[in-house]
């Protein structure tokens, strides 16, 4: 819905009045519901690609490594920004 739409049904002419309000309507919204953050931990196997996820996840926040070599430190994985080059491998 646009803000145009929001003041047409609130029978206003008075955009930044509108946007104001729109603004509050967000920040209520936002402190009102409950934000649940979930850390899961698994082992990274040999030859293994996918990896089973919880079943109640909404959104991924993101993927790290733990880097043996590294003085153990964890090693953020960054996302894939475009799609992923596929080549066919013709040799058996």
């Amino acid at each position: 819905m646009t803000v145009l739409e929001m003041m047409e049904r609130a029978n206003t002419r008075e955009t930044n009045l509108a946007i104001s309000f729109i603004k509050d309507a967000i920040v209520k919204i936002q402190s009102t519901s409950e934000i649940v953050l979930k850390v899961d931990k698994q082992n990274i196997v040999k030859n293994t690609r996918d990896y089973d996820i919880p079943t109640d996840l909404i959104a991924l926040d993101n993927v790290s490594v733990l880097d043996t070599e590294d003085d153990n430190k964890f090693k953020i994985i960054r996302r894939i920004t475009d799609d992923p080059i596929v080549i066919d491998d013709t040799n058996p």
